[in-house]
């Protein structure tokens, strides 16, 4: 009797008359009603970590257009219909200004014998195995959660994330979805290789350690009450400084992003705005973004950064309209200074020596530490110092250029994409780390991480002690905390 009576229920309503309703409830303000029409378990998802969007009323939509279209809507200068989606349980909301229109997919499941708004997110983290680590719950294909939670850790404790806050983030976790490209490109709408989605503060992606999205999520949890969207100089800038980005570690970046701001690739006035921004290609945007972000944490403190992120915040429509001058005075303000003090003492921020990983230029070390080893073309020699490692390599004949591999030994037997692409053909054994070099440029990658993690290139930085004018001998420096076991490693040439 009483599954007749659910079968009765849920043909009488359908999926579009559920959300025909939610609709009509969000344009009539009535916000416990549209909580209603979710699944208790989408609403908790969204809740867990206690985060706000002060322009958002309803977090778990928050990527719906629905919410910036609602006075249009209610005044008449724009309309909204329903159509069929992609499969019985999607229906489309289609909203139309003037000749423009937007389509937004919402997902109705079956649910406490009725029909409930579902997110495809939180749907598909149900069906996949999950490990849950101190701050991290990874959900989908194998990967380190410890790897996860040491790059959470290492963000708060640049951002010296409150231990009552840190603690709340413990407890609820960040979420990591690990799944394919094309899963990812589902989820996300778009072609990417992952997102941060803010709606349930997990990272979706097909990378296993995708820092950047990452550190979006722990932005928003250090600061939990926030306007949706920021200006990029703020956001993109904190994710890259926190988390770097395209596989890059943040020390790379801020490399880079000192040399294109000092040599006038780019300027932080070309930053300000959100449209001067992103009318500018990303490979510059975002290092010098980052750079910026540092130079707010070293100069001034965390609180700075707070108080600048929050006050280039707001809605889409306000962050759009910022003109440069009004984004100086904002974050004036919010710094208690002026634009032409903060603005010189970034340009003297610039201009100060940043840390290299890779340094050009061998010095023997009196280390009883040394390790040689030959091929047929190629002499290693690699020695330890306090804190880095020095290699020199000669070939013989012909340019010195190949890799030397660190830390063999401990696969898993996962994948690896970034060996495959370095190395096809040869399976990936655990590599922890390798260190690529040509008489150009000499490049360490963490393949746990799967990131560029120090580079040294004569293009961006010429040294004259770093090749030799015959190309054949190469000697430079490494930060010894890049570098995986020392005793394993193994010699590749092209």
């Amino acid at each position: 009797m009483i599954a007749s009576l659910v079968v009765f229920l849920l043909a009488a309503s359908a999926p579009a008359d559920h959300v025909r309703a939610y609709v009509q409830h969000v344009l009539a303000d009535d916000l416990v009603a549209a909580a209603a029409c979710w699944r208790d378990e989408d609403l908790a998802s969204s809740r867990r970590l206690g985060i706000t969007f002060t322009d958002q009323p309803l977090k778990v939509d928050g990527d719906s257009p629905l919410w910036r279209a609602v006075e249009a809507l209610r005044d008449g200068t724009a309309s909204w219909s329903l159509t069929a989606g992609a499969n019985d349980t999607a229906v489309d909301l289609v909203l139309r200004a003037g000749d423009e229109q937007v389509r937004h997919t919402y997902t109705v499941v079956a649910a406490d014998g009725g029909w409930r708004l579902a997110s495809p997110v939180t749907l598909t983290v149900s069906e996949l195995p999950a490990a849950t680590g101190r701050f991290v719950t990874l959900h989908g294909a194998p990967g380190s959660v410890a790897l996860l939670d040491s790059c959470v850790a290492d963000m708060a404790a640049r951002l010296q994330i409150p231990p009552a806050r840190l603690a709340a983030i413990a407890h609820a976790k960040l979420g990591y979805l690990l799944v394919s490209a094309a899963e990812v490109e589902r989820l996300a709408g778009a072609p990417t290789v992952g997102v941060a989605n803010l709606q349930h503060d997990v990272v979706i992606t097909s990378h296993p350690c995708h820092a950047h999205e990452l550190a979006h999520l722990v932005v928003n949890a250090w600061l939990g009450e926030l306007p949706l969207f920021t200006l990029p100089l703020l956001q993109e800038g904190a994710a890259t400084h926190l988390g770097g980005r395209w596989g890059r570690h943040p020390r790379v970046l801020d490399r880079v992003g000192r040399t294109t701001l000092a040599d006038g690739f780019v300027s932080l006035d070309d930053l300000l705005t959100r449209d001067a921004f992103h009318a500018q290609s990303a490979d510059v945007t975002y290092a010098a973004a980052g750079v910026f972000v540092a130079f707010l944490l070293d100069r001034h403190s965390p609180a700075a950064l707070r108080a600048a992120y929050l006050a280039c915040s707001g809605t889409a429509t306000e962050i759009g309209a910022w003109s440069r001058d009004e984004v100086t005075r904002r974050l004036a303000t919010a710094l208690g200074s002026t634009w032409p003090e903060l603005a010189a003492d970034f340009v003297a921020y610039i201009d100060t020596a940043s840390q290299a990983a890779i340094v050009p230029g061998y010095t023997a070390s009196p280390s009883p530490f040394t390790s040689l080893g030959a091929s047929d073309s190629l002499l290693v020699e690699i020695r330890r110092h306090r804190d880095a490692v020095a290699f020199r390599l000669q070939a013989t004949p012909g340019d010195a250029r190949g890799a030397l591999l660190f830390g063999a030994g401990s696969s898993d037997g996962t994948a690896n994409a970034l060996f495959a692409e370095h190395f096809p053909g040869r399976p990936y054994r655990g590599e922890h780390c390798g260190v690529l070099f040509t008489p150009d440029e000499v490049k360490v990658y963490d393949y746990r991480r799967q990131m560029l993690v120090g580079l040294h290139a004569e293009g961006f930085w010429p040294s004259s002690t770093y090749a030799t004018a015959d190309r054949r001998t190469l000697g430079f420096t490494v930060d010894r905390e890049l570098l995986g076991n020392l005793d394993e490693w193994d010699v590749v040439l092209p």
